[in-house]
């Protein structure tokens, strides 16, 4: 919010004064952004899970096996998710 104040006041023609949750635009700017970071939020959940349930199935894993979890799309690791229980090995479960 105070980065938004100083921005506004850059431009004199906009009334810096005005409550800005009373305004439509940045009211939905900043919902946009909570529902980005509650995105965020969860896709980062997902994958400290999904590396916490490997590690827990196959012990210590090696950096590219944790590298591609942290790398991977949100489907890819619900996919590797659902696979880590019925997997025999590492490369079973990221196939």
């Amino acid at each position: 919010d105070d980065l938004l104040q100083q921005k506004l006041k850059e431009f004199p023609m906009l009334d810096t004064d005005l409550n800005l949750e009373e305004s439509a635009v940045v009211r939905r700017l900043l919902e946009k952004r909570q529902r980005e970071g509650w995105q965020k939020g969860l896709q980062e959940g997902r994958r400290d899970r999904l590396l916490s349930l490997l590690v827990e199935k196959f012990g210590a894993l090696p950096l590219t096996a944790a590298e591609r979890v942290r790398t991977a799309p949100v489907e890819r690791l619900d996919r590797w998710a659902s696979r880590v229980l019925r997997s025999s090995t590492l490369d079973e479960a990221l196939h």
